[in-house]
């Protein structure tokens, strides 16, 4: 959701392969699962376990590359600029404070800061989705694992939404920019969580 909310907003020049050989395979396998997303009603367990495990070794390896020597920091982004980048959507970032996990909002030029509750506890609601994507995903899973790996599933999704965004009424139906923090870089928001199903 970031990548495509930056490139419709923000002018960017062409995007180039990175130089690394690992990262750049692993990039294009990751297109390919999310094209194969994109094509199907209602997304596959195998396919959201390839995804979340393609994205975690993406964001692993990429952790390792050194920068660029001499690069010049970017200079910050006023409230007003960002709010204008924006347009239509939302930004919801969120931000560990200790223990305590924060979300930041920008809507309609508004900034709102808020606490949302222990990390922990949004931790561990991403295990359990986790846990029950690769349970489901086992090709010898017996009909009643399947059932109780789909009913674990929903019950954390659907916790973890009440947690994550229920509390932002400002954002409504907005197509929304989302920043994650800490455990929540392994979470595909879109596949898993009731309220983004239908987004951008």
């Amino acid at each position: 959701m970031v990548e495509r909310a930056r490139a419709s907003r923000l002018p960017a020049a062409p995007v180039r392969p990175p130089d690394d050989p690992v990262l750049t395979a692993l990039l294009a396998r990751l297109r390919s699962v999310t094209r194969d997303l994109a094509g199907q009603a209602a997304a596959p367990a195998p396919l959201l376990a390839r995804q979340a495990d393609l994205e975690r070794r993406i964001r692993d390896h990429s952790r390792r590359l050194a920068g660029t020597p001499g690069d010049a920091p970017a200079a910050p982004v006023t409230p007003r600029d960002l709010a204008a980048s924006l347009g239509s959507w939302a930004l919801v970032e969120y931000v560990r404070r200790g223990a305590d996990l924060h979300v930041l909002t920008v809507v309609d030029g508004r900034v709102g800061v808020r606490r949302l509750g222990a990390t922990a506890e949004a931790a561990d609601l991403i295990e359990r989705l986790t846990f029950a994507v690769r349970r489901g995903a086992r090709p010898d899973a017996r009909p009643e694992l399947l059932a109780a790996s789909a009913a674990l599933l929903d019950a954390a999704a659907a916790r973890l939404d009440a947690l994550l965004l229920g509390p932002l009424a400002e954002i409504g139906d907005r197509p929304l920019v989302v920043v994650p923090t800490g455990p929540l870089h392994s979470l595909p928001c879109r596949s898993l969580l009731p309220s983004c199903a239908d987004g951008p």
